[in-house]
């Protein structure tokens, strides 16, 4: 059962599982940091990534798992404005008063919901490879994730006794060897079921596509987009325009990957979320 806290904008929240980063030697008064993890992901992705920048920055990084995955509670609400609330659940919890916003794909819009409706416990925000607005539902990159989502909701049970098994089936749609093993993360052998709510994320299909009309950010809010370069996600004017639209002081940052820009070039990553971090100003 879902836990539900204090309701935000009309907005049930609930209580995220999340990990910290404990940097060795604390920066005084610089803002902590959140990273969010994408669709099919979890907090584990950016495990490495959190210690490496808590390190760097001398801040805590949380990196919490969203709603409907990994050890968060399940919700039949998928919205970006749920997110948002939930983040900020998180930050009340940890006793935060304002964070760092960092998020990947499906975490960077809800980095950006949060942002908006609550850029006063926000000092900055990353949006990796993502834009605030609505994704075709008949794209090439949407399609996939439809067909992945359908293909592991209809894995018969006892494809999902072992990875091994699990593999085979998802070789059908998946045929890349490293996003099967990504996907495979979310796997519960022993219970032979998904750590993912799949029926709930199928159900929210074209509202996790899209992003809501909200308040554009404060033009005193820093925003940093960083766009994966053999991606669609970030390059086109329209996209751009959209992001410059909702975060007026927004910058842009190109890395040469796709869209899975941390896991492709993690050194990259830091340096650019570090170099971010480090131009804000003290709490």
């Amino acid at each position: 059962m879902a836990l539900r806290l204090a309701s935000r904008h009309g907005v049930a929240s609930v209580a995220l599982h999340s990990r910290t980063a404990e940097p060795p030697t604390p920066t005084p008064r610089r803002p902590p940091l959140l990273l969010l993890h994408g669709l099919f992901g979890s907090s584990s992705n950016f495990r490495q990534l959190a210690r490496r920048c808590s390190e760097a920055l001398g801040v805590r990084a949380f990196h919490p798992d969203l709603r409907n995955h990994g050890l968060s509670p399940w919700t039949e609400d998928c919205s970006f404005e749920a997110m948002a609330a939930d983040i900020v659940a998180l930050l009340d919890r940890e006793r935060v008063g304002r964070a760092t916003l960092c998020g990947h794909s499906l975490g960077g819009k809800a980095v950006m919901a949060a942002a908006m409706l609550h850029p006063d416990r926000v000092a900055g925000v990353i949006c990796v490879d993502i834009a605030p607005l609505e994704y075709a539902g008949g794209s090439k990159e949407w399609r996939g994730n439809e067909a992945i989502k359908a293909a592991m909701h209809a894995m018969p049970a006892e494809a999902m006794k072992s990875r091994a098994a699990a593999d085979v089936e998802l070789q059908r749609v998946v045929a890349d060897a490293g996003v099967r093993q990504f996907l495979l993360q979310n796997l519960i052998p022993d219970e032979r079921r998904w750590r993912l709510n799949l029926a709930a994320l199928i159900k929210a299909s074209d509202v996790l596509r899209s992003f809501p009309q909200l308040p554009a950010a404060p033009p005193s809010l820093p925003a940093c987009f960083i766009a994966g370069e053999k991606s669609n996600y970030l390059v086109s004017d329209e996209q751009r325009a959209a992001a410059r639209a909702c975060f007026p002081s927004a910058s842009f940052e190109t890395a040469p990957t796709g869209h899975w820009v941390h896991a492709e070039a993690p050194d990259l990553f830091v340096q650019l979320v570090c170099n971010f971090c480090k131009q804000l100003p003290d709490e």
